[in-house]
């Protein structure tokens, strides 16, 4: 058969510990194509940013083979790109045996007792009794001024606990690797055993990666700690918190990774969800990752660079976006003919009824402060020119007004994150962010509190 004569790709996986130079051993994969049209596929290894393309590997034969030098357990990626691929692990020493009958190497099939089987096998059991947990937290939060009740639920969850431990133990049993991914998706829940702590985000804060050993090469090469990460600083962000709150708090786990290739993950992760949350502080720890990895590749920090400058729009002190769109009549109008004045964009659309609310008191205060160097912009979410108008004029709003018709899709809404309306920026005679979000008597001492000082 062709495949004996099959040349076998031998890869080193990368990193950026010194430990990762020590003692490498190789592991084997081994994909057998059944009526599958895949001529190629690619390993790829995640660098918390992006995936690393490893080796293309040809089929031959219907078969594929690839070996991979490693010290420790690692989780590497194998498909024709980052849109058609499935994780897998590799051990050192281990031969792993894989079918794919189709397209989709979502499909990857291996077998129950190999490493990769185990390891299914292991994660269902942890999705099913973070799901029964799931549920006892949401029951406890329903009932959680009823003592009696909380006292019961009390119960469940330290049955909960003991299966939970019992799980980590035959975890650590089958692999440390799996071990260390337990360790790094689960957490002590507030519900279970609350300690010291009065509220669930002082607790979660502080407990979130306890237990964690990120000196543990399972625990700083795992992939999953940048999904934990990024968990952390989105959950973190959901709660109504200053930016310098939500800045502590992050940075207070983010100090645990001391080993830089978990530190890198963990950065990376904290990233993801800050930017998916579109927290200003997104600009504060990216240019802190910047300064502390000032050796990372010149495309992720392009690519940081460029989303630093995006996402000031999401931040008070940052530089609001400057952007030209049309007025009523077609003529262009730019955030930057209002230099030298204190902006609010008002963005709202004649079908909101909250915007339309709103609007009485965003009229009082124009008509109050337009004569001391307040200029109000109204960036439109509208699609329907004519009753875009027609509100303007019902509402009395004789400020400026732009809009490209777009809906959602407007252009200048994109640029400032806008996801739900009225939504307002405040904008310093410099052009920087000084509120977001003002709206009724906030919106009102606030300006107050400017003008006073003039």
């Amino acid at each position: 058969m062709r495949f004996l004569n099959l040349l076998f790709l031998i890869i080193m996986a990368t990193g950026l510990n010194a430990q990762e130079a020590a003692e490498k051993t190789k592991a084997a994969l081994t994909i057998k194509f059944e009526n599958s049209p895949i001529k190629s596929f690619k390993v790829m290894q995640f660098n918390g940013f992006s995936f690393d393309q490893l080796a293309e590997v040809p089929v031959v034969d219907s078969m594929a083979r690839v070996e991979v030098e490693l010290s420790t357990v690692r989780f590497f990626y194998v498909g024709t790109d980052t849109r058609n691929m499935k994780p897998i692990i590799l051990e050192p020493g281990s031969e792993e045996n894989m079918l794919l009958a189709q397209q989709s190497f979502r499909a990857l099939r291996f077998d129950r007792n190999s490493l990769n089987g185990q390891y299914a096998v292991a994660t269902k059991a942890l999705r099913d009794i973070n799901k029964k947990r799931g549920n006892m937290v949401k029951k406890w939060n329903s009932v959680r001024t009823d003592e009696e009740k909380v006292k019961s639920l009390a119960q469940i969850f330290e049955r909960i606990a003991a299966d939970e431990k019992e799980l980590r133990d035959s975890f650590a049993t089958i692999n440390p690797f799996f071990g260390s991914c337990y360790d790094i998706m689960t957490y002590k829940t507030f519900q279970a055993d609350p300690g010291t702590f009065n509220n669930e985000l002082l607790h979660y804060v502080n407990n979130r990666f306890e237990g964690v050993d990120f000196q543990d090469p399972n625990v700083y090469n795992n992939s999953w700690l940048y999904e934990a990460y990024k968990e952390f600083a989105d959950m973190v962000s959901s709660y109504t918190l200053t930016a310098e709150d939500n800045e502590n708090a992050i940075k207070s786990q983010l100090f645990r990774a001391t080993n830089p290739q978990a530190k890198l993950m963990a950065y990376a992760g904290i990233l993801a969800g800050l930017e998916a949350k579109k927290h200003g502080n997104f600009v504060v720890f990216a240019k802190n990752f910047l300064e502390e990895f000032s050796g990372i590749s010149p495309d992720i920090r392009s690519m940081l660079e460029q989303k630093i400058k995006h996402m000031d729009a999401y931040r008070i002190g940052g530089e609001a976006p400057l952007f030209t769109q049309n007025d009523t009549e077609g003529n262009p109008v730019s955030l930057e003919d209002f230099k030298g004045k204190v902006v609010l964009l008002d963005f709202w659309a004649s079908w909101c009824g909250p915007c339309r609310r709103e609007n009485p008191n965003v009229v009082k205060v124009y008509d109050q402060y337009k004569d001391k160097g307040f200029e109000i912009l109204g960036v439109s979410l509208d699609k329907d020119k004519g009753r875009w108008m027609d509100a303007i004029a019902k509402d009395n709003l004789t400020w400026p007004q732009v809009s490209d018709l777009k809906g959602w899709s407007n252009e200048v809404g994109k640029m400032y994150g806008v996801s739900s309306i009225p939504h307002t920026v405040l904008i310093d005679e410099e052009g920087k962010i000084l509120a977001l979000k003002l709206r009724g008597d906030a919106l009102e001492k606030k300006l107050e509190e400017i003008f006073a000082e003039k």
